[in-house]
């Protein structure tokens, strides 16, 4: 079993959504295997993880994939909807 622990702050608010994507698919080459716990507010960074818990007020109120939570229409979809009308 591997015990190793590396954890970093990636404050990629600031990135633009293409330097973005490079990093975290970089991240999923890098971490292939292993498990990656991420933490944003950005669901454009949410959008990469196998599984994505949404959080509100500290609660649990939907997990699954980013398809999945979009297929629901409900808190994910919509907030995740919001912030992509700032790209397009």
């Amino acid at each position: 079993m591997n015990k190793h622990r590396i954890t970093r702050e990636l404050r990629s608010s600031a990135l633009d959504v293409f330097i973005e994507e490079e990093i975290f698919e970089r991240l999923h080459e890098l971490t292939y295997g292993k498990t990656v716990i991420i933490v944003s507010h950005r669901l454009s960074t949410a959008r990469f993880a196998d599984n994505i818990i949404f959080l509100e007020k500290g609660r649990v109120v939907e997990t699954g994939t980013h398809a999945e939570l979009i297929n629901n229409q409900a808190q994910y979809a919509e907030l995740y909807e919001l912030q992509a009308q700032k790209y397009n």
